[in-house]
């Protein structure tokens, strides 16, 4: 089973060199830059491929890491992210035993430093190359969104096929507390428009990957979860 990490970095170089050397040896590590020499000024501990797309978003980055990832589970991690050793080989583990393959997304516990709450299941994740592969193109992201929302979509898509697990021996830690170059006030604005977008496709009954962006579509209920709603 071949594993990899892709990251989208956002001129933050200290916290992308603490992710990057947080990856142990054997898994191969895809960076996204808007720009190299702001993004990865700093040298790393370990090989790491670098690419720099400045005109390009977010969920296009990603896009693209799938295709050049064919063939690996990918873990998709921001980089104010640190994981451990065993992260990625204990979800790994978890994936065969409930999936027997990799047609599966396996959640990885991650806590959000200086708080005592532990991030979303579906926040962080090892998702199986052949569930990839269900995306046309293997495109995971819709590009309606601007950043937030779209992981809710694939953990939707995850459970209505039968494909999500979540191992709490999986960990990570999320230290969100890096702003970088961006402020409260636009973290704020896109999370708002996000999260109308998301709503309106929940009324419409959209899920990426299964009623659209997949080579099967079929029908889906879904449902908004709120906090302490079961």
């Amino acid at each position: 089973m071949k594993s990899a990490v892709f990251i989208a970095s956002i001129d933050r170089p200290e916290q992308l060199r603490m992710a990057v050397n947080s990856v142990p040896a054997e898994y191969r590590v895809l960076v996204h830059c808007n720009n190299i020499k702001k993004d990865a000024n700093l040298p790393f501990d370990r090989e790491v491929e670098l690419c720099e797309y400045p005109e390009m978003s977010r969920d296009d980055r990603t896009n693209l890491a799938m295709k050049k990832l064919d063939g690996h589970n990918i873990i998709i991690i921001c980089d104010d992210c640190k994981i451990f050793a065993d992260t990625i080989r204990r979800a790994e583990e978890q994936m065969l035993k409930e999936f027997k393959g990799t047609m599966g997304v396996c959640g990885v516990k991650a806590f959000n430093v200086g708080q005592t709450n532990s991030s979303a299941e579906f926040a962080f994740c090892l998702y199986g190359n052949d569930w990839i592969n269900q995306f046309t193109d293997r495109k995971m992201c819709s590009g309606v969104y601007s950043q937030y929302y779209i992981d809710y979509e694939w953990w939707v898509n995850a459970q209505v096929r039968g494909c999500w697990t979540f191992c709490e021996e999986a960990q990570m830690l999320h230290n969100h507390r890096f702003t970088g170059t961006g402020t409260s006030d636009k973290f704020n604005e896109v999370m708002i428009k996000d999260r109308d977008i998301f709503k309106k496709r929940c009324e419409e009954n959209k899920c990426w990957g299964i009623t659209e962006g997949c080579l099967a579509p079929k029908e889906c209920e879904i449902r908004i979860v709120t906090k302490g709603e079961k």
